[in-house]
């Protein structure tokens, strides 16, 4: 349904996603270069410029795989309980069931776990 990473593989978080490209960046482009070679690098603007966009691009790019399907993932619980829970049941049925505050409250905070799993994932991986 969502973005799902191939069997015995982790998906991978925005942070990764967004600080990889840019932690090679650093070390290819700037530690292991001399301050000389960096000052020369600038005086390309184009060049230095247009590597500069595509880092951008690159982390830009990074964030939104690792999000991939979060806000359709985030909704699609709630949509289901909706239907199931509160359309299709009587207004009878659903003033019985918010009377069992207990069953209620914990029915309501698992809806909310699987709600915002998507947004988790996508924040802090899932390893």
């Amino acid at each position: 349904m969502g973005h799902e990473p191939p069997a015995g593989q982790c998906s991978e978080s925005v942070v990764t996603a967004t600080l990889m490209p840019f932690s090679e960046h650093m070390n290819h482009a700037h530690f292991q270069r001399s301050p000389q070679q960096q000052v020369a690098d600038v005086k390309g603007v184009n060049t230095y410029t247009n590597t500069h966009i595509a880092l951008f691009e690159a982390m830009a790019q990074g964030a939104s795989t690792a999000l991939g399907n979060v806000p359709t993932d985030s909704l699609t619980p709630f949509v289901e309980h909706m239907k199931y829970a509160h359309i299709q049941r009587q207004p009878q049925q659903q003033v019985a069931d918010a009377q069992q505050s207990d069953d209620y409250v914990k029915l309501h905070t698992v809806l909310l776990e699987h709600m915002t799993q998507p947004g988790r994932t996508a924040v802090i991986g899932d390893c």
